[in-house]
């Protein structure tokens, strides 16, 4: 699904006149990171996932989670400034993240070989 296509959904459901840079991130058309109105619309569409692991923010931590996430995403902080809140509709990437003791660091190291 583009994009627009989605944002004209929400528009037409709500009955209100949002922009592709409102719902997401950037309008590139294959990373699906959401903003919070954008999550806010559509969790109630898509089943996302929840799940909190540490995260430090590396370059290249951030670049690998970007490429890995397949779907829609939405990123929260939380009060742990080495944590983040992961919504994705990528539940494998969920699982996964899950299965390595909520550390991205090895998920992302595992990238560079």
């Amino acid at each position: 699904m583009v994009k627009q296509d989605i944002v004209d959904y929400i528009n037409g459901h709500y009955d209100e006149t949002f922009e592709v840079v409102d719902i997401f991130y950037n309008a590139e058309p294959r990373n699906g990171r959401l903003r919070f109105c954008g999550y806010r619309h559509l969790n109630t569409f898509y089943d996302f996932k929840e799940v909190e692991f540490k995260f430090q923010s590396r370059g290249f931590d951030i670049i690998a989670l970007h490429k890995r996430i397949k779907g829609l995403y939405y990123i929260s902080n939380t009060k742990d400034k080495d944590h983040i809140r992961l919504f994705a509709t990528d539940h494998s990437l969920v699982n996964r993240i899950k299965i390595y003791g909520s550390d991205f660091t090895k998920i992302a190291d595992a990238y560079k070989s």
